[in-house]
């Protein structure tokens, strides 16, 4: 059987994120509801630490996702 291609993706948060559920998506998003990732490591960086101001807390974190590239759906 080949080896299927994965995709690096980072996603930062002030939550950690073992399986993104997009039900739990905010609607009025830049790009609509869904779950945000990059994979730009100093982005998600950025993203958590804005995260962390956004609800007054001193946690952040960049999550790692490796989805099969057959499985990712990106606008």
């Amino acid at each position: 059987m080949p080896e299927q291609k994965t995709k690096d993706l980072k996603h930062g948060s002030t939550e950690i994120v073992a399986s993104p559920y997009l039900k739990n998506s905010r609607r009025f998003l830049d790009f609509g509801p869904g779950f945000y990732t990059t994979n730009n490591g100093k982005m998600a960086e950025n993203w958590a630490r804005i995260k962390m101001e956004i609800n007054k807390t001193n946690v952040a974190y960049v999550n790692f996702y490796e989805p099969p590239v057959s499985r990712l759906n990106s606008k």
